[in-house]
């Protein structure tokens, strides 16, 4: 008996082991909208609109893909709702929260001075009730209030809130004469908000084939979408192929080598964002191991206030700005 209950012991610490590896890689996929890049915020100029045949012709796939990201940076106001599912070493979690951004119709949004866009992300994530009845709900809150990127979370009731200051990291940016940060530097904060996250998928990913039209039916309705697919571009494969020794090595089980996104087909926003793997960076043929989905769209409501990107910190945070500067300029 005491031999059984001692690996049961292990067996459970394993689990428990496997739950916050896969906790961990959720709040990655989704702190700033799982990805981005801050390309966005010191380029003067936006995305350009789409020309009028690939508007409303026979688009590719990369035109749709423009066009979407297009509509995002118009936005001036964003207001989302977020459902998450991921399904990783055996273990499913949900998420749910909101997802708001206000940014300033005009140029100065570009400027180093940390002033411009404002967003703020909250989620509350756990697994389902058959996977792990013994860990609380975790919960992930990200502020960006034009001059701090704020990041809370509380995982097993261990809480931890980090800072970064914008102006800092912008103004290191320009001085290095760097517009091109990867964004595995800074896996933990975004500054560019919805939009730098399709920049950072548009950066890893290629978009060959033309879209589908297709009819999303849940609960909440019917909604017309069209369907691009997008894989790893051949650079993006062959690092993650390829171990620190340069030897040949499968893509490790969380990172995705597919997406399907599917685009509103009246606003061109992102409706829902499907996730694929498969250990050669092949098509994939099984289904997909996460989902975001964004609905309840508002765009330009005019209806979010300032005072919901007010954080007001209940804790001395930890100061991240060298150390992200530094991940930033050595990557």
């Amino acid at each position: 008996m005491f031999i059984f209950g001692k690996f049961d012991k292990i067996g459970r610490a394993w689990n428990q082991l496997k739950f916050f590896s896969i906790l961990l890689i959720f709040l990655l996929y989704f702190c700033c909208l799982s990805y981005f890049s801050l390309t966005w915020h010191v380029s003067p100029v936006l995305a350009q609109q789409p020309a009028p045949d690939q508007r409303y012709g026979t688009m590719t796939g990369d035109s749709l893909f423009r066009e979407m990201l297009y509509s995002v940076e118009s936005c001036v106001q964003i207001s989302t709702n977020i459902r998450h599912q991921i399904n990783l070493f055996g273990i499913e979690m949900t998420g749910s929260g909101k997802y708001l951004e206000v940014k300033q119709n005009d140029s100065s949004r570009y400027g180093v001075d940390g002033t411009g866009i404002q967003f703020r992300l909250e989620l509350l994530i756990q697994p389902k009730p058959e996977e792990n009845r013994t860990i609380p709900p975790s919960n992930l809150t990200v502020v960006c209030d034009k001059q701090y990127v704020w990041k809370f979370t509380s995982i097993n009731g261990q809480n931890e809130l980090s800072q970064i200051e914008v102006k800092t990291v912008l103004e290191a940016m320009k001085r290095s004469g760097r517009v091109d940060i990867p964004a595995e530097a800074g896996s933990f904060y975004g500054l560019g908000g919805m939009a730098g996250m399709l920049r950072e998928i548009q950066r890893r990913y290629e978009f060959t084939k033309p879209p589908t039209e297709e009819k999303i039916v849940d609960k909440f309705g019917t909604a017309t979408v069209l369907k691009i697919r997008g894989l790893l571009k051949s650079a993006e494969l062959k690092r993650l192929t390829t171990s620190q020794d340069g030897k040949k090595q499968t893509v490790p089980e969380q990172c995705p080598t597919c997406i399907d996104i599917c685009v509103n087909s009246n606003t061109f926003f992102p409706f829902r964002i499907d996730y694929f793997q498969t250990k050669d960076g092949s098509e994939p043929k099984s289904a997909h191991f996460a989902r975001t989905e964004y609905y309840d769209t508002q765009l330009n409501s005019g209806e979010i206030s300032n005072e919901v990107f007010i954080y007001r910190p209940e804790a001395i945070p930890r100061k991240d700005t060298d150390e992200y500067i530094k991940q930033l300029l050595t990557n």
